[in-house]
């Protein structure tokens, strides 16, 4: 597997939707302990708004639990001690959304609306005219 941190984003496809896809990076910087909770809260906003879900993170001796029961969830592993912003880098640079939201999971669980929020904010911003 190719280190998600070199890929350029040139030779990613071109999608042909009129909607841009959506991509969750989660910065998995201070272990395991409450993955599963977070993506539980996680896994069903992003399948409402047909987002991927990348979880970028350097503990793969904790992480192979995690894999197996969030199969449509993308784990891209960095070196060990990578820092937040490498971990934000790897998962940016493995992901093909065209909007990205970063999160990590040290900021604690996530509303239930989270994502729902954004989304909304996001396309209501779009229809601002120029100013």
């Amino acid at each position: 597997m190719p280190d998600p941190t070199s890929v350029p984003t040139a030779s990613r496809p071109v999608r042909s939707t009129p909607y841009p896809k959506l991509s969750v990076i989660v910065v998995l910087s201070s272990g395991t302990g409450f993955l599963d909770r977070f993506l539980e809260a996680l896994v069903p906003q992003a399948v409402r708004h047909s987002a991927e879900i990348v979880i970028a993170h350097s503990h793969d001796g904790e992480i192979s639990d995690h894999k197996g029961q969030f199969p449509g969830v993308s784990f891209v592993e960095l070196p060990d001690g990578s820092g937040t912003a490498r971990l934000r880098a790897g998962g940016v640079a493995a992901s093909d959304g065209d909007v990205v939201v970063i999160t990590e999971t040290s900021e604690g669980l996530l509303p239930p609306d989270w994502l729902d929020r954004l989304v909304r904010r996001s396309s209501m911003a779009s229809r601002r005219p120029n100013t």
